[in-house]
């Protein structure tokens, strides 16, 4: 989303990245030009951890929002989404319609 206009980050839309097998993913918000919810998102559905209303970042060092344990996915969301939609660490999302196998490293 760092080159995405802040217009096309609207409620209701968003980013999903999907890891490969083993991966703790690591995000950071150099060069954004908005805020974000960070989802992170275990192979079940499971929601793992949740980064809320995360700010751009101008100048380094810039934070690091990493996973505690591998997982596969990561929705980014527009900042105050999470709590629009009642999320919480432990629910579980249908990504039924997803790709069963993560991608190759």
């Amino acid at each position: 989303l760092q080159t995405v206009a802040p217009a096309a980050t609207t409620n209701g839309t968003g980013m999903l990245f999907d890891f490969p097998d083993g991966t703790r993913p690591a995000i950071w918000m150099r060069n954004m030009q908005i805020s974000l919810d960070l989802v992170f998102v275990a192979a079940d559905g499971r929601i793992a951890h949740l980064f809320e209303r995360v700010p751009p970042c101008a100048d380094l060092p810039c934070a690091i929002y990493q996973a505690e344990a591998p997982l596969r996915w990561v929705l980014e969301l527009p900042a105050g989404s999470v709590d629009t939609l009642g999320l919480k660490v432990g629910d579980n999302l249908d990504l039924s319609m997803l790709p069963a196998e993560p991608p190759l490293n």
